[in-house]
């Protein structure tokens, strides 16, 4: 994966910045309440929550804590989302509440995506069903939305802090790793004042530069300038590598080093090109194999 790619903002190893949410999540659901995090469109909610999940375990201290993370956006209706999230805990899915007591620790689920279309006129039925569950202490909830619907379900919001200085130097130095390269303190600020915090853009931005350190007759501010203030979709696909599809719902182990073990992995970036230099060494090596052969047949 190159660095700055917009899926390594999902990827558990690269989570930078985000300490303030985190613990004001804690905070909210120690409380048997269930949280919102709200924030514009790539803010970085899903990549907060998909770490969240996967930090459960650690920041409840708490070894044996199941966590699931569970995309809304992947189920047709509420019965599917019912259905699915029962047969995580038991069984018998007309009693999965039941389930819930005989865990050792109240059990996280983590809604990615609340807001989807499809489930726009039944998803407070859900929240609703899940809600005594919550004020009982058997269980925590945790969605992401762009604003706080309607509904009836009690959330306690937590917004999205938009991409500061000290977080943008983290995210520098966490994905560049040994690859020497460094970012200027003009491209600093000229990153931080036109993404205006937005991670989807900034991250864009930053894969430019990138580019521009392994190719330096490339104008990546001229480039990044003309990208939409907020970079869609389509405009990140040409950036970064595809991320590949996540599961509908995914347990994480969250007892250890933040739950690693039970990542789901996206697909890799593509394998790049040889270079010319580096054909040559493969034909210089491949004439020296000929020349010992050669060598071997005539003596013997």
């Amino acid at each position: 994966m190159p660095p700055f790619a917009l899926e390594m903002l999902r990827t558990h190893e690269y989570f930078v910045g985000r300490w303030s949410e985190l613990n004001q999540l804690c905070q909210v659901l120690e409380q048997r309440t269930p949280a919102l995090l709200i924030g514009a469109r790539q803010s970085g909610r899903s990549s907060l929550l998909y770490h969240f999940v996967h930090a459960a375990g650690a920041l409840f201290d708490h070894d044996t804590m199941r966590a699931y993370y569970i995309d809304l956006a992947d189920f047709p209706d509420i019965a599917a989302v019912r259905a699915t999230v029962a047969a995580a805990f038991t069984q018998q899915p007309a009693y999965w509440q039941r389930a819930l007591l005989e865990l050792p620790a109240p059990p996280l689920l983590a809604f990615d995506n609340c807001d989807a279309p499809q489930l726009a006129d039944t998803i407070d039925i859900w929240w609703q069903e899940l809600l005594p569950a919550v004020r009982q202490g058997q269980l925590r909830c945790v969605a992401v939305a762009q604003t706080l619907p309607l509904t009836t379900m009690p959330w306690q919001t937590v917004p999205m802090r938009a991409v500061d200085g000290t977080m943008l130097t983290d995210i520098v130095e966490t994905q560049l790793g040994d690859t020497g390269s460094r970012l200027d303190r003009d491209a600093h600020i000229f990153l931080l004042k036109t993404s205006r915090g937005n991670v989807g853009h900034l991250m864009a931005g930053l894969r430019l530069w990138y580019h521009h350190q392994q190719h330096p007759q490339f104008d990546w501010r001229a480039a990044y300038t003309q990208l939409p203030a907020a970079t869609t979709d389509a405009a990140a696909a040409v950036l970064v590598a595809d991320a590949g599809e996540w599961m509908e719902v995914e347990e994480i182990d969250s007892s250890t080093n933040y739950g690693t073990s039970a990542i789901n992995v996206p697909t890799s970036a593509p394998a790049p090109a040889l270079e010319f230099p580096t054909i040559l060494v493969v034909i210089a090596i491949l004439c020296l194999l000929a020349l010992l052969w050669w060598w071997v047949q005539r003596m013997s």
